[in-house]
């Protein structure tokens, strides 16, 4: 449990820090918005995004009430002030899907995950691609209290035809390492992030592969 703990912290670090600036007043709430999507025959689509991507029948697939517990896990691993941050994103961000190669629990020294998470920036101007989303992500990093450490520069890669910018991230606590690879694009107003998370490069190829699936309308 140990490591699947820590392999959800940084998506929780990332995916909660930008929205607490936009204006949160009157807007719909983002579940109001974006429809949390259907699985059907292993693959996973979603209408407001207009994408698909196809699951591993052998993987794990989170429901709802185990997202909330892995964001509720994460949330306590941050500092007070990130905490804060993250309790503020939350009406602007959902987490659409979460995926896991064993069920959660299993006793394997590392359990590989996909995550997909959206993030309302349509208040943010500023935000025009992936980067810019991965700038701000950066900085909350640096005061989360997670020892997480920023591997190369951002690149860009191409899947379903969309152009993500993709942040690495390394994090080491105690003897556990974990590698992960955060794709971001902003689409319909929303930062649209994808973050694998693995340990050894068996693990990463695997879910490269699923990642290699995504479709958009």
């Amino acid at each position: 449990m140990r490591s699947f703990r820590l392999s959800i912290a940084g998506v929780l670090v990332v995916a909660a820090g930008i929205a607490a600036l936009t204006l949160t007043g009157c807007q719909k709430k983002v579940s109001e918005e974006v429809d949390q999507g259907t699985i059907e025959n292993s693959v996973y689509h979603n209408n407001y995004f207009g994408m698909s991507i196809t699951i591993p029948d052998d993987w794990s697939v989170l429901d709802k009430k185990q997202m909330e517990m892995i964001a509720n896990m994460g949330k306590q691993m941050v500092s007070r002030d990130s905490k804060k941050i993250i309790e503020a994103a939350e009406p602007q961000s959902i987490t659409l899907l979460g995926v896991f190669k064993h069920p959660l629990g299993t006793p394997v020294p590392f359990n590989p995950n996909f995550m997909c998470v959206a993030e309302r920036v349509r208040h943010l101007p500023g935000i025009n691609r992936g980067r810019d989303y991965h700038y701000h992500s950066r900085k909350l990093m640096k005061t989360s209290g997670i020892n997480i450490k920023i591997v190369g520069e951002i690149y860009s890669e191409t899947h379903g035809g969309v152009a993500f910018d993709v942040m690495s991230t390394e994090m080491r606590l105690g003897g556990t390492v974990i590698l992960q690879k955060q794709y971001a694009a902003i689409r319909k107003g929303y930062a649209l992030l994808f973050v694998i998370s693995y340990s050894t490069p068996e693990q990463e190829k695997l879910l490269g592969n699923i990642l290699d699936t995504l479709t958009f309308q």
